[in-house]
């Protein structure tokens, strides 16, 4: 039988016998289901005291649960990480929209190359934010059909950005250049700033009553 592994949570000691678990991952896994509280975010892990970050994590995670001594994990509430992200991807997205604008005008006054270059930032901007709205939805635990912005429900919303990412990605194959310019201007940068309106809202939920601003602002 395997040495039972040590595990922190918040400087609260557990242990765990990682006989049922072939991997690392798998361990990991189930200790984020049955003992971290369903209103803490993991926001760190250490792997017999060695951090585990996007850049070892592929390394780590095939490690064998055998191998595992102890496992740490620091946490925060919540909301506070959800606030934080919205707070950073409001920021984000302000400037995807700026990057959107001089693409455009790359575009239109013939500085192709300039503007295929910022175009695969953008791509990559716009690929993140789908991301980060469906993981939003996720830890506010928020039904897209029923959330509503301009009478169009976020569902909707996210789908045409969606759809809109696929037809910039065929027009930049094609290299379509003037129609690469409309679906930024007049398609997707639009959208975007459809998203930058709603944030708020969906920061307000998730931040608890008692840790609202006393003096009612929102978002700075």
């Amino acid at each position: 039988m395997a040495k039972e592994v040590e595990i922190v949570i918040d400087g609260r000691q557990e242990s765990i016998l990682p006989d049922n678990f072939n991997t690392l991952d798998e361990l990991v896994g189930d200790v984020v289901r049955r003992m971290v509280p369903k209103n803490r975010l993991v926001s760190k892990i250490l792997v017999n005291g060695e951090d585990l970050t996007d850049q070892n994590q592929s390394r780590l995670a095939g490690t064998p649960a055998a191998d595992v001594r102890s496992i740490e994990f620091r946490t925060e509430p919540l909301s506070e990480a959800v606030v934080g992200a919205l707070d950073r991807a409001f920021d984000y997205l302000d400037r995807l929209r700026e990057g959107i604008r001089v693409c455009v005008e790359k575009y239109r006054s013939g500085e192709d190359l300039s503007a295929h270059r910022l175009l695969a930032e953008c791509l990559d901007g716009l690929v993140w934010f789908v991301s980060f709205s469906t993981n939003m939805r996720v830890a506010l635990r928020l039904n897209y059909d029923d959330e509503y912005f301009q009478g169009e429900t976020l569902t909707a919303k996210q789908n045409r950005l969606y759809e809109h990412i696929r037809e910039l990605e065929k027009a930049q194959k094609n290299m379509d250049t003037v129609y690469m310019a409309d679906l930024l201007e007049y398609e997707i940068e639009p959208i975007l700033k459809d998203w930058m309106e709603v944030f708020p809202s969906l920061r307000e939920r998730s931040t608890p009553p008692s840790a609202s601003p006393t003096n009612g602002s929102g978002h700075a």
